[in-house]
């Protein structure tokens, strides 16, 4: 009556169906759950009827349910582990069959293993023998490979050394070729330059009528054997046995046109009386230096006619860059030549005897004078320096030419001339030229103040004419070199114009001419 009456009953005939359904969908005894479910259904159906049933026959379906659903939870209970007992025995099953399975794979393995080392023991045993093999054979190969590679290593270096004096030997013979092709080219010059010579001398040797000539064509013919910055032409004085200079050309003339205040005993001593080319160079301490400081590099040549020692030429150079070797034989033929050609002029003599100072009137020689002027002006043109020359006439006194000189004469115009000497600089010169006029040269003159220089001249003159017991005066004309593109001969003609103009008219007693 308590299960027919009490909800539970109710709740568990409807809760027993959906449990076995569930069971039904996620269980292998979804066919005895099914069959429960079944059951439970109708136990369910008899529940709802036994409420307007009879009790006892509701306590009897109660009953009857609660063994029926005993005996169901013990029987699904036995089949649960019924089920576990049979999956288990399955699995048990199943790993005793993989188990023998890897027993018998780990004993194949095992097998195959002993055979794999066998085969690796056996392979071993032939790779090391072939390696021993081959160990002896590359042993061969490379002692082979080394006598092979020593053997042409030697026939290369032997090779080698063959072509290295094959080259040697070609380049020899090329510089040879070389420098026989030079000697032939230099020689073909030398020649060339020997015909010139002799067709210039066999043109020109009627034509060395003067000093003058004579100085032009040295010097032409000297530059076209050697390049100099100085050159002199020392000649032999018969009367005193020393060198005079004859011909000054280039740089440093002034300096040589004093050079008997230098010492040249050694140079004389070398080329004049031993007749040897001596080059001099401020680096050679075993010979001579050159005379003038700013010259880097001498050579001195014998001046030689036939056999005879006439003199010495000297060519010097102020930049050793400058300096070109000349074979001796070159130097030779050019002291022959210009020996020649002063041997050639007629007035050989009258111009040796005064080359360069004339003792009785204690100054230069008009030649010579004429000479410095003419290589002066050339020095100007080039290092654009100013010279003055002072013409002084005396023509009031006298006007006589040197060789009508008398002895009064000639003592007048010497007092004179030391007078001028004691005023002007060592690097000046002066020179009686005739007609009564002495002229000065004032090498390397300042524009602003050569007429200072002028007046000073002409006090001391015109003193010393006061002493000499002459009343007459002195004119003067000082012309400034360069003048108005003027060439040096053309302003000497203006000059000496102006200064005759001047002395016929009586009116200027000092003039400057300059640009």
């Amino acid at each position: 009556m308590y299960v027919s009456k009490n909800p539970f009953g109710i709740l568990l005939s409807f809760v027993i169906p959906t449990v076995s359904g569930i069971q039904f969908l996620s269980s292998h005894l979804r066919y005895i759950l099914a069959f429960v479910s079944f059951i439970g259904t109708v136990i369910g159906l008899l529940s709802i009827f036994a409420l307007f049933s009879d009790p006892v026959f509701q306590s009897v379906v109660s009953l009857l349910i609660a063994n029926i659903m005993i005996s169901i939870l013990i029987i699904a209970i036995f089949l649960m582990f019924n089920r576990i007992l049979d999956n288990l025995k399955y699995q048990f099953e199943n790993y005793r069959e993989q188990n023998e399975l890897l027993v018998s794979n780990i004993n194949e393995l095992e097998n195959k293993i002993i055979d794999y080392e066998k085969q690796i023991e056996f392979l071993k045993n032939e790779i090391e023998q072939e390696r021993i093999a081959f160990n002896v054979e590359m042993e061969k190969v490379i002692k082979e490979f080394q006598m092979r590679k020593d053997e042409t290593y030697t026939q290369l270096k032997a090779l080698n050394n063959e072509l290295i004096l094959k080259d040697k030997a070609i380049q020899e013979l090329s510089n040879n070729i070389k420098n026989i092709m030079l000697d032939m080219d230099e020689l073909k010059n030398e020649l060339n330059l020997l015909k010139d010579l002799l067709n210039f001398l066999a043109e020109n040797i009627d034509d060395f009528q003067s000093l003058y000539k004579i100085s032009e064509d040295i010097i032409e013919v000297v530059s076209k054997f050697v390049y100099y910055d100085t050159l002199v032409i020392f000649i032999k004085n018969e009367m005193e046995g020393n060198l005079d200079v004859f011909l000054v050309s280039g740089e440093n003339s002034e300096f040589y046109y004093n050079y008997k205040k230098i010492e040249m005993e050694e140079l004389y001593r070398l080329t004049f009386i031993e007749g040897k080319i001596v080059v001099a160079s401020k680096e050679n301490d075993s010979l001579i230096r050159p005379f003038y400081p700013k010259e880097v590099i001498a050579v001195s040549i014998p001046l030689n006619i036939a056999k005879s020692r006439m003199g010495m030429i000297y060519i010097s150079y102020l930049d050793e860059e400058k300096y070109k070797p000349v074979k001796e034989d070159i130097l030779v033929y050019l002291s022959n030549i210009v020996g020649i050609m002063l041997f050639s002029s007629i007035f050989y003599s009258k111009s040796i005897n005064r080359v360069i100072w004339d003792d009785r009137l204690f100054c230069y020689s008009a030649d010579f004078i004429w000479e410095f002027i003419n290589n002066l002006s050339f020095s100007s043109k080039r290092y654009n320096e100013s010279f003055g020359l002072l013409f002084i006439s005396f023509s009031q006194i006298f006007g006589k030419n040197i060789n009508d000189l008398n002895d009064n004469d000639v003592k007048f115009i010497r007092e004179i001339n030391i007078t001028i000497k004691s005023v002007v600089r060592e690097t000046d010169m002066v020179s009686f030229i005739g007609n009564g006029v002495i002229v000065v040269v004032l090498t390397k003159v300042d524009k602003d103040k050569v007429e200072v220089v002028c007046n000073r001249i002409k006090n001391m003159i015109d003193s010393k004419l006061n002493l000499l017991g002459f009343s007459g005066e002195s004119y003067l004309l000082c012309s400034v070199y360069p003048y108005k593109n003027l060439e040096i001969s053309q302003l000497v003609e203006l000059s000496i114009e102006k200064l005759s103009n001047n002395i016929q008219q009586r009116r200027v007693i000092l003039e400057v001419v300059k640009a």
